[in-house]
């Protein structure tokens, strides 16, 4: 062993092997003693040993060297074995310490001696304080020491979640975060685009139609008012209209000639209006003489009846029923109550088989004729004209009274 410019203290026992001579360096103005065993002969400053020396020791007859309170001076000593009864201290280059914990952390203390930290525990890490010993700490505690716990607010360029590149959290301006470069839109944040699939508004009329504006926002129409439609003109965004103006706009305004399959006049089903032929018109399936026109131009309906019985409804107003069968057979006409043909309504009824045709009265109607109720004969033929509410007028070719 080679201990080059240092100083050794509380030197006690010291042995060479194979003979070999003792070259000590020791500290001036300390005493040292060193017991020296199978120390050999005619060794002189600057034999084989290497670098110049200043002296050799030579034991006394006890086998021990006192070497004063000056000692000798050595540039080397060379040991084959060096045992220390106390550790080397710090102050002389030692650790002060005979043992330390395995795999644990050294620690200085001054001129005292070292001091070994446990063992580190999985995840742990040695954290100092700025004062006194650092410490062992890991999980919350640690992050803590290191600012990312859960009461820090760490700053980071970026945070990936879950995966090391493809969900990258980043911010973007003030309140505004992206996910993988994707603008991220909060609640009470910045309204989300159009283009983003947002609406680009935060709030919108309560009731209003959402109109679109290309990549713009989406407006809002005013809450319509009772009656009041959305009309397009094909170019620009779409009015509100009502009245004479929605119905020029749909084409039955004033100035409008709009073409229906018929027309019902003050009510959904009794009084229709309907085309028969050009310039021609029915109520309810009755054909209207206008004046001006021909009557006898004007073509009737023909109602064929093959049964025994047979109930007028308001659609037979103006037809010609013929009643078709070899018995008797009767046609009745019901009360206005039940059936209400204008007054004026004309309706033809002829025999034309065998079978004797007799007109009857519904509850509460009358019929005035100056004949019977049954028509005379096969192929005649009587007409049914309404007078009044419940007051008809028959005449024809009937049976006399």
């Amino acid at each position: 062993m080679t201990v080059v410019g240092r100083s050794i203290s509380a030197l006690d026992a010291v042995s060479t092997a194979n003979g070999a001579d003792l070259l000590v360096i020791v500290q001036a103005g300390v005493t040292k003693r060193a017991t020296v065993s199978q120390v050999g002969t005619g060794a002189t400053p600057g034999d084989a040993w290497g670098d110049p020396v200043d002296a050799v020791i030579t034991p006394d007859a006890d086998g021990t060297r006192d070497l004063g309170t000056t000692g000798t001076r050595f540039a080397n000593v060379f040991f084959d074995t060096l045992t220390l009864t106390n550790a080397l201290g710090v102050v002389s280059g030692g650790t002060g310490a005979a043992t330390l914990t395995d795999g644990g952390v050294l620690l200085g203390s001054g001129t005292g001696a070292i001091t070994a930290t446990a063992v580190l525990a999985d995840s742990e890490m040695l954290v100092g304080d700025g004062t006194t010993d650092p410490v062992l700490e890991s999980g919350a505690t640690l992050r803590t020491s290191v600012g990312v716990g859960t009461g820090d607010s760490p700053q980071f360029t970026a945070v990936n979640i879950g995966a090391a590149t493809d969900t990258t959290v980043a911010r973007v301006s003030a309140g505004v975060i992206s996910v993988e470069g994707n603008t991220v839109f909060t609640l009470g944040g910045t309204d989300l685009i159009v283009g983003d699939g947002g609406t680009g508004a935060s709030t919108f009329t309560d009731g209003g139609v959402l109109l679109g504006s290309g990549a713009g926002a989406i407006t809002a129409t005013a809450v319509l008012a009772d009656g009041e439609f959305l009309v397009g003109d094909g170019t620009t965004d779409p009015a509100l209209e009502s009245g004479a103006t929605l119905r020029t706009s749909i084409g039955v305004g004033t100035g409008d000639s709009p073409e229906f399959t018929a027309v019902n006049i003050g009510a959904a089903t009794d009084t229709t209006v309907a085309r028969v032929s050009a310039g021609i018109i029915s109520v309810e399936g009755a054909t209207v003489v206008i004046e001006g026109t021909a009557a006898l131009d004007v073509p009737i309906s023909i109602n064929d009846q093959t049964g025994t019985t047979y109930t007028l409804v308001l659609t037979d107003a103006g037809k010609y029923i013929r009643m078709n069968n070899g018995s008797a057979n009767t046609l009745t006409v019901p009360p206005n109550s039940s059936v209400a043909f204008i007054t004026g309504t004309r309706i033809h009824v002829r025999q034309v088989g065998a079978g004797a045709t007799t007109i009857a009265e519904g509850a509460g109607v009358t019929i005035s004729t100056p004949e019977t109720l049954v028509l005379a004969k096969a192929k005649a033929t009587a007409t049914l004209v309404k007078t009044g509410t419940d007051a008809w007028d028959l005449m024809g070719n009937l049976t006399a009274a």
